[in-house]
């Protein structure tokens, strides 16, 4: 299952269910009866999930009824409401809809599967499973064309009996849809499953977005959701809130369980540092891993004696030395990602679209290939921890930017304490994140040279904002440069990406890097710590004096070159999704958890173009509602957007070697993205951009 399916599961499950509320506060029965099928189209979607992880009769029969009966009767009976037929034809076309799903229910209940179980391959198609497990039933299999053809028939008498001369062009739509699902079996059968896939998204997406246009038309401009529903949903996010702390606790065994790395050794020793000491700022690590360390009471002589690597992979172990440091780490986690569920479910408007969107971040967050880098002894897991708490503060500070005004509340500007404190944070924990902050001082700037910015938004608040972002990035910068820790990626670029290209290693020389002819030589002690930093004197005094400044000259000079090496290895950097340095253990991680969690994060560099699609359409329905707190977020969301592809291209470049680690920084953003783009757009209101009933 790629995140195709996933992403069109999150949008007929969410989107069918945010219609269905919608409908049913107008009381429009039509509507009600063609979103619903979205939702059940989408449950049909979580069966076929969990038949890809591993066989379930239940899965199998669930999946048989929902999108083969309970699908097209529900689409047929939305469609019949909406024929000019007389009321009481109406009434018992419904009643036999209603009767007939009856008896296709109890009879795929009742159908037996036990053959199914020894020829059951996930690898075939399941189109191909269900054909011969079915056959031997025929009135299942009667009922089930009787429902497919009466809902597709349906869809297409809609479009020639009408109560409008004109046929919309989502009747249209929906018709396409509905024929590329009816059609999907045979086209599987014989052109093959990539073939009949696309088919099924295709048809899928046809439907959603023909069901969700002409059913939002319906909708008085005047509904809103009331607040006895504001105030269940989030009680219902709360209990969900806390059902993901103990699912996280408890789910995957003891947390003081490590992982123990090359980099490991660092961390550990340099957090007996004193705190207050220049040393302990300009280490060869960041500064809030090592402060973390030491305030999580790791002992700093603690000996490490064997690592884990990609190749050779060490079981993960309680180290007393550690003091339990990863159940730090999953601490921090768990508060991160739940003060950014509460954060972003404040500012959805949908009770249902409330009560799934912790559903989705939280899954995101506690599944594998996100959780598991809890258990590593690096900067990994504290570096997503304060993105998700500095992303999830920036949402609440926009949408305050807009609402406060020129007269800013106290409350405000103490989220503006937390969120520096949060940016400080994150841009301290991994040296790449810190280009975030230089990109928020540099909008806070854009902020202040535009007038009719200043009319709308507090000066003070916008200079706050600027002036700590590009504080704390000229400060981390000049940390960094002190600390040395730069000097190796430097070195690595060197011997990856200049030495074996000559007019590249020809630019440098002409510009002071010392003659290649002992740099080869020192190539071979790249990556190593332990190297005798005499030898290669030389080469360190011009490193520090131009190298980095003339290896971004190049970039900047030479933009076709960078951005081809970006382009390159942004395919490989989406490649993996899971940590390598230890084995899931088998005992806590099931099927279930790793099959989800490689649809939450995709490994595919194609969501950046879906992503930067699902802006374009949130920023036009953003613009169309004229809400300055939904203009506002669509500009943080491509905001982050932009900064994670900048982080992307920093990750990249920065150091030749350890890309894939080094890019998750934008990697597991721009993965999180994805979903909750997708949430947001389902909230918007689309009944201003509907023009055509």
């Amino acid at each position: 299952m790629s995140f195709w399916n996933g992403l069109l599961f999150v949008c007929l499950f969410a989107g069918g269910g945010t219609l269905v509320e919608r409908s049913l506060r107008t009381r429009d029965s039509a509507s009600v009866l063609l979103s619903l099928s979205l939702m059940v189209l989408g449950l049909a979607e979580a069966f076929e999930f969990i038949l890809s992880a591993e066989f379930q009769p239940f899965a199998l029969r669930g999946w048989y009824f929902l999108s083969q009966i309970f699908f097209w009767g529900v689409l047929g009976a939305g469609v019949v409401v909406n024929l000019p037929f007389e009321r009481s034809v109406k009434r018992i076309l419904l009643w036999g809809v209603g009767i007939g799903l009856i008896a296709g229910l109890a009879l795929t209940i009742l159908t037996q599967i036990t053959v199914a179980v020894n020829w059951f391959a996930p690898e075939q198609s399941i189109f191909t499973q269900y054909v011969d497990l079915m056959a031997r039933n025929r009135p299942t299999r009667w009922l089930t064309t009787l429902f497919e053809l009466g809902g597709v028939g349906s869809v297409m008498l809609w479009m020639f009996v009408r109560k409008h001369a004109k046929v919309s062009r989502w009747v249209v739509t929906m018709v396409l849809g509905s024929q590329m699902l009816f059609w999907q079996e045979t086209i599987y059968s014989r052109f093959g499953e990539n073939v009949g896939d696309v088919i099924h998204l295709v048809g899928g997406w046809l439907l959603f977005l023909s069901i969700w246009f002409l059913t939002e038309r319906r909708k008085p401009k005047s509904a809103s959701s009331s607040k006895v529903g504001i105030w269940l949903s989030g009680l219902v996010v709360a209990a969900l809130v806390g059902w993901g702390y103990s699912f996280r606790v408890a789910h995957y065994g003891d947390l003081c369980l490590a992982s123990l790395t090359n980099d490991s050794s660092l961390f550990i020793s340099l957090s007996g540092e004193d705190v207050f000491s220049k040393e302990f700022f300009t280490s060869n690590r960041p500064a809030l891993i090592t402060l973390i360390y030491k305030l999580g009471g790791v002992d700093p002589l603690m000996r490490v004696t064997a690592v884990s690597r990609p190749e050779n992979k060490i079981p993960l172990q309680v180290y007393p030395g550690l003091n339990c440091i990863t159940g730090v780490q999953t601490g921090v986690a768990v508060f991160s990602w739940s003060v950014l569920v509460f954060i972003l479910v404040s500012k959805l408007r949908s009770p249902w679209l409330r009560i799934l969107l912790p559903v989705v971040v939280l899954s995101f967050a506690y599944l594998p290939p996100l959780a598991d880098w809890d258990r590593v002894i690096m900067s990994e897991s504290i570096s997503f921890s304060m993105w998700a708490l500095f992303f999830g503060l920036s949402v609440e500070l926009a949408s305050r930017l807009v609402e406060d005004g020129q007269n800013v509340r106290i409350s405000t500007w103490l989220i503006f304490l937390l969120w520096g404190i949060s940016m400080a944070g994150y841009g301290v924990a991994r040296d790449t994140n810190v280009y975030m902050n230089l990109l928020v001082g540099v909008s806070g700037v854009v902020g202040l040279l535009l007038p009719a910015t200043r009319k709308r938004i507090s000066v003070r608040l916008l200079a706050s904002i600027a002036l700590l972002g590009l504080s704390l990035f000229g400060l981390q910068n000049a940390l960094l440069y002190r600390s040395d820790r730069w000097i190796n990626p430097f070195f690595n670029n060197v011997h990856v990406r200049v030495l074996p290209d000559s007019d590249r290693t020809a630019w440098f020389v002409e510009r002071g890097m010392p003659t290649p002819t002992p740099l080869y030589a020192y190539t071979n002690l790249l990556g190593r710590h332990d190297y005798d930093r005499s030898e290669i004197n030389d080469l360190l005094s011009w490193t520090r004096d131009q190298g980095a400044g003339l290896y971004t000259q190049y970039l900047l000079t030479h933009p076709g070159w960078a951005l081809a090496i970006a382009w390159k290895w942004s395919a490989i950097v989406f490649k993996e999704n899971l940590q390598p340095y230890f084995k899931p253990v088998d005992d806590t991680v099931t099927p279930y958890d790793l099959a989800l969690g490689e649809v939450l994060h995709p490994r595919s560099r194609l969501i950046i173009g879906v992503q930067l699609l699902i802006l374009l359409v949130l920023g036009v329905l953003a613009v169309q509602e004229g809400s300055d707190t939904r203009i506002a977020l669509m500009m943080l969301f491509s905001l982050f957007f932009i900064g994670e592809l900048g982080l992307l291209f920093v990750s990249i470049h920065g150091d030749a070697l350890g890309i894939i680690r080094h890019a998750l920084v934008a990697v597991m953003p721009l993965r999180f993205n994805l979903w909750l783009f997708s949430l947001f757009v389902l909230d918007s209101d689309l009944a201003s951009g509907v023009q055509e009933l």
